[in-house]
């Protein structure tokens, strides 16, 4: 479940909806600035994803990619969609739609073999933490290990603190799946853990998942 835990995200979903007043029949051409409707389409996703209304957030989805195939040369619009679609995941994976998810993930790698953007590993990080967990939750655990191995080299090659702290949450949930049935892959993750934490300790999210590991591992 979405938990609301800033008051900015609730300022800023509001400000989308005042900016965006229907997604139903919306005509880009009435939105002067279209990187401003981009993230409001993407603080709606969050709404919808929120309220667990998975049509609403598919829709927005797809105005998103939608404004972006429409402004092909806009670097902003872009990297707002990956990051959408990489919220996307998270809602797809409450409802098990992994092959919903796989899909997204195969469309995002396509365009990032096009697009030499940097940014857009933010985005496509959320797809692949969020794809791993799907997979663990239905006991897939080799393919959530084959996502895990996609995103640990994305790290690899980025080195964004956003793509280590999805990182972290995919070890970390990736650790507790494996246990007890397989504690040496565990263990292994977990050193992979513990060198983000060593390295990025300021960091909240990395720093609970890594305790969150710590505490399952020790009791296997």
């Amino acid at each position: 479940k979405w938990v609301m835990q800033d008051a900015f995200l609730i300022e800023e979903i509001n400000k989308a909806k005042e900016n965006v007043k229907s997604i139903d029949n919306i005509s880009f051409d009435n939105f002067k600035d279209k990187d401003k409707l981009s993230i409001s389409l993407r603080m709606l996703g969050i709404d919808k994803g929120m309220k667990d209304d998975l049509l609403g957030v598919l829709k927005i989805r797809n105005l998103i990619i939608k404004l972006s195939n429409g402004c092909p040369d806009n670097k902003h619009i872009l990297i707002e969609m990956f990051i959408t679609m990489g919220n996307s995941c998270l809602d797809l994976s409450k409802f098990r739609l992994v092959d919903a998810i796989e899909n997204t993930i195969n469309i995002a790698q396509k365009i990032r073999n096009m697009k030499d953007i940097p940014e857009l590993d933010i985005g496509y990080s959320f797809m692949l933490r969020n794809a791993s967990i799907a997979f663990a939750e239905i006991g897939e655990l080799d393919r959530m290990k084959s996502i895990l191995d996609i995103l640990i080299k994305l790290n690899d090659k980025s080195g964004d603190i956003n793509v280590k702290e999805e990182l972290a949450r995919a070890l970390s949930n990736a650790i507790t799946s494996l246990l007890p049935e397989n504690v040496e892959r565990s263990r292994m993750y977990f050193k992979m853990l513990e060198e983000i934490y060593l390295e990025c300790k300021d960091s909240k999210k990395i720093n609970g998942a890594y305790q969150i590991a710590k505490v399952n591992l020790n009791r296997n």
